[in-house]
């Protein structure tokens, strides 16, 4: 393959304009959605992303039929639950240490999954807070009410603002239009509030299986 097939002009949902992009490889994922898709970069911001993107609406279709139902997507598992546990306590850990958390800080978590950084914001003592999760899934949707959670299972249909804190822990790799998404999140953050951001870097260089992930990071492409 030469170098003028190798590049190509496309939507960089980061930079939000068309760029020249590389081909990467292709995409591994076993849903309907992400067969016969490919990885590209973008050669400004350096974000890899899925060639075509998916959309909002059909990825939120994901989230609630297709995720956490198909083992080959998802496996429960003690290693699992393990590795769950440990990133959400160090997320907990970064927020105390800058001084981030407060008592009765006002919380919203986006993806919140099965409660881990709720759990944990309990077990490191921050029992008042106003804990808010948005989650689309049914299935983590459960669990969350039944712990006690106020959860919503989209951004579009929560009533709520000034949050102190909004986190999005290893979250913003599954949105395919990141920069609508972010200025939505931004209008429920009080002044003087804070976001927190985290995700996995360049995972595609070493999984075996992509999906769901639609965009994948790097130092360079998430400050851009």
């Amino acid at each position: 393959m030469n170098n003028l097939i190798m590049q190509e002009s496309l939507f960089c949902p980061v930079c939000e304009r068309e760029t020249q992009s590389k081909y990467v490889r292709k995409y591994r994922g076993n849903i309907e959605l992400f067969k016969k898709k490919e990885l590209y970069q973008c050669l400004e911001c350096e974000v890899v992303f899925v060639n075509p993107l998916p959309t909002p609406s059909e990825l939120d279709q994901y989230y609630k039929i297709n995720w956490r139902t198909d083992t080959s997507i998802h496996t429960e598992s003690n290693a699992m639950d393990m590795v769950l546990k440990i990133h959400s306590d160090q997320r907990c850990d970064y927020l105390i240490r800058h001084n981030i958390l407060s008592p009765c800080s006002k919380v919203l978590d986006v993806g919140s999954g099965d409660g881990y950084f709720f759990q944990s914001l309990q077990n490191k003592g921050f029992k008042n807070v106003d804990f808010f999760a948005i989650e689309p899934n049914p299935k983590c949707f459960q669990k969350l009410k039944a712990l006690g959670i106020n959860t919503i299972d989209s951004l579009q249909e929560i009533s709520e603002r000034n949050f102190d804190l909004i986190t999005l822990g290893e979250t913003l790799e599954h949105i395919s239009e990141p920069i609508p998404f972010l200025e939505s999140i931004m209008e429920l953050v009080n002044n003087g509030g804070h976001i927190y951001i985290d995700v996995p870097e360049r995972d595609d260089t070493h999984k075996d299986f992509f999906e769901p992930h639609v965009l994948f990071y790097s130092k360079k492409s998430i400050l851009y």
